[in-house]
């Protein structure tokens, strides 16, 4: 994650695009503003990630007169000394929607909400499931060439189970969590009460249509239609 400048007034007002982006941990310096980037010219900003920036003034966005920035689907969160601001105000835009921007931002569908990210003392920049931000975000505004995120896994998926694939906001989609081999009893742990579950359950599984066999685990993933060794293995 790095910062940058743009601009100035390049290619004619072309918009610089940021997708799946991640801009943490970066200082602008003393009495140096754009913790994270300096608009200069116009920008256009999707699915990313601003935290941890410091800058004298707009620790995530410093934006310059005459100029029009752009985000949806991201967080800005946790830059100092405020998320956003301005050369001069009234000759300059921010628009965001379906953000997460701390202190708030007009704009539909953008909240004031701690992400709650996995560890941001580590680094780890990922959404947890109780996070505000999973499934918060709009499908439309994802460039339609973003098919992934930041970490290579799918950009869409259904995070709250409610059977809705809507896109999170931010760089990380939150992934279905990996089943767990041996909890028969779907408790998210492996205990004795498995044990007994799979002991309760030893023999061949029900016929098709008359009843599940969730102790039947091995081999992975159909099983081979008997509770038996290779299971309790």
């Amino acid at each position: 994650a790095g910062a940058g400048e743009i601009g100035p007034y390049s290619q004619f007002f072309q918009v610089t695009r940021f997708t799946n982006c991640l801009f943490a941990g970066n200082s602008a310096g003393p009495a140096r503003h754009g913790g994270a980037l300096v608009a200069n010219d116009q920008i256009s900003i999707a699915n990313s990630t601003f935290t941890q920036n410091v800058a004298s003034q707009g620790g995530a966005v410093y934006i310059g007169p005459l100029v029009l920035v752009s985000a949806a689907n991201s967080i800005m969160w946790g830059d100092s000394p405020q998320e956003i601001a301005f050369f001069v105000p009234e000759f300059a835009s921010f628009t965001a929607t379906h953000c997460a921007i701390e202190g708030g931002w007009a704009g539909k569908g953008n909240l004031d909400a701690d992400p709650l990210f996995m560890q941001a003392a580590a680094r780890d920049f990922r959404l947890t499931a109780g996070s505000p931000c999973v499934d918060a975000g709009n499908n439309f505004l994802v460039p339609p060439e973003v098919q992934f995120d930041l970490g290579g896994q799918p950009r869409f998926v259904d995070g709250d189970d409610d059977k809705l694939v809507v896109v999170d906001m931010g760089a990380h989609e939150l992934q279905d969590a990996p089943a767990v081999v041996g909890d028969i009893t779907h408790d998210g742990q492996v205990i004795v009460d498995d044990l007994v579950a799979l002991l309760v359950a030893w023999g061949a599984c029900p016929p098709p249509g008359r009843g599940e066999c969730p102790a039947d685990i091995a081999p992975q993933p159909a099983g081979d239609g008997a509770v038996n060794v290779d299971d309790l293995v």
